[in-house]
């Protein structure tokens, strides 16, 4: 398990792995428009105080992966949707999130409404390089069943996470 953690081949499999579930989780979306979504593995750190980006899908924002924050001892203190997942221990995803302006602005009302239902402070969801409208996040374990991090899909269209789909997420 060590060496399949610290192995640069790993990461290269897991991206493999996460481009074909991505083909296949959005496979109804037509080919000109399947930019719009992302797969994206966050790994705990070893303090357990940080979901790092490990790896996305696709060839699209690859760089600028914000990294959150977790506290398993205090629920306001995890930062996202995967903060949540991490937090609940369980899938999480939330109704659609509001449109925000391309301009943001901490005084907009639906920048604050997005800040708030994606679990993030202003300057954080102001930081995204892309505002996701519709987010599924669920935890991934280790072989002995502990959480070792969160997988997270996410659609700038409001109804781009179908929740028919919510098994094969899990899975």
């Amino acid at each position: 398990v060590v060496q399949e953690k610290i192995n640069p081949e790993s990461k290269v499999r897991m991206k493999a792995t996460l481009d074909a579930f991505f083909e296949a989780y959005f496979d109804d979306v037509p080919e000109t428009e399947r930019y719009t979504n992302r797969i994206t593995l966050f790994k705990a750190d070893d303090g357990r105080t940080l979901l790092e980006p490990y790896c996305r899908s696709g060839t699209q924002y690859q760089k600028g992966i914000q990294s959150l924050k977790i506290n398993s001892d205090g629920e306001e203190e995890n930062e996202g949707i995967a903060g949540q997942a991490w937090f609940r221990n369980a899938t999480v995803s939330p109704d659609p999130l509001p449109e925000c302006p391309s301009q943001w602005s901490d005084t907009d009302p639906a920048c604050q409404e997005y800040a708030r239902r994606s679990f993030l402070t202003n300057s954080k969801a102001a930081n995204l390089h892309v505002k996701s409208r519709s987010l599924v996040a669920t935890p991934v374990r280790d072989f002995k069943g502990n959480q070792w991090g969160i997988l997270v899909l996410d659609s700038r269209r409001p109804d781009g996470i179908d929740p028919r789909k919510e098994a094969l997420v899990k899975a």
